[in-house]
């Protein structure tokens, strides 16, 4: 179905194609006919194996099984008459070129001997330009050691002056260190002084919490007695304009009250 059935088609159509190339290359009756070889890309790929300029082994494939009989006997009958094929293999030789010609011959070994002279002037050439490069070698050698041995002077007295400032900054940094060690001291002494003030600081801050807290409570006991004092001036006015209640009998009435 789909891609595979293209496929099937197609190789049953080469195959198709092939046993007719076959065919008419084995029938010697149909040996003036023509031959199909341009049916299918299989039978123009296999033209020159198929009676042409080639030596073609084919080889068939059987099987004894009962089932595969019909196949088996296709099979040999194909190959049988593939096997009346006779192929006439020649070996692909232009024979005009075997032989050359005696002033070419000539020519080529005027050539060959220009070659090696060429070559021998190059071997020349090559071994002077070796000795001259190893007489410029020597000489680069010798300026290079007389090179490395001034800078290695001039890092010998680098490394010294190096060293020397090293000596200094130790003891820069052995007084530096000395007075750190001071500083540190008062910094700490300054840091405690700091805390106890801190603490001072957050005593004092209680304490004037605390003031603050019963000037207000006064306040409040202020206010809460003159409106005391403002409403017993009113009860006090109020019974001066109504007069003493009348007590029942046996008990005595305190004025003011």
């Amino acid at each position: 179905v789909g891609q595979r059935l293209k496929e099937s088609v197609n190789i049953n159509s080469g195959l198709l194609a092939l046993g007719n190339v076959i065919s008419a290359l084995g029938d010697e009756r149909r040996k003036a006919t023509h031959v199909p070889y341009r049916q299918s890309k299989l039978t123009r790929m296999l033209q020159d194996s198929l009676g042409g300029n080639s030596r073609t082994l084919m080889v068939a494939c059987v099987s004894p099984a009962d089932a595969s009989f019909e196949e088996s006997l296709n099979t040999l009958k194909y190959a049988n008459r593939a096997r009346n094929i006779k192929n006439a293999p020649v070996v692909n030789i232009n024979e005009e070129t075997d032989t050359m010609p005696d002033a070419q011959a000539a020519v080529q070994e005027e050539e060959i001997g220009r070659l090696r002279h060429a070559l021998d002037n190059m071997h020349v050439q090559e071994m002077q330009r070796e000795r001259e490069l190893s007489l410029e070698s020597d000489r680069m050698k010798g300026e290079e050691a007389a090179e490395i041995r001034s800078r290695e002077k001039a890092y010998q007295d680098r490394i010294e002056e190096l060293e020397r400032d090293n000596r200094g900054l130790h003891a820069r940094l052995e007084k530096s260190g000395e007075a750190n060690f001071s500083l540190m001291a008062d910094r700490d002494q300054a840091l405690i002084k700091v805390e106890e003030a801190q603490e001072q600081i957050a005593i004092l801050a209680e304490r004037v919490k605390r003031i603050t807290e019963t000037r207000e409570l006064r306040q409040s006991l202020r206010a809460s007695l003159q409106d005391m004092e403002q409403r017993l001036r009113e009860m006090r006015g109020e019974f001066s304009h109504q007069g003493p209640p009348h007590a029942p009998p046996g008990t005595e009435w305190a004025a003011g009250q």
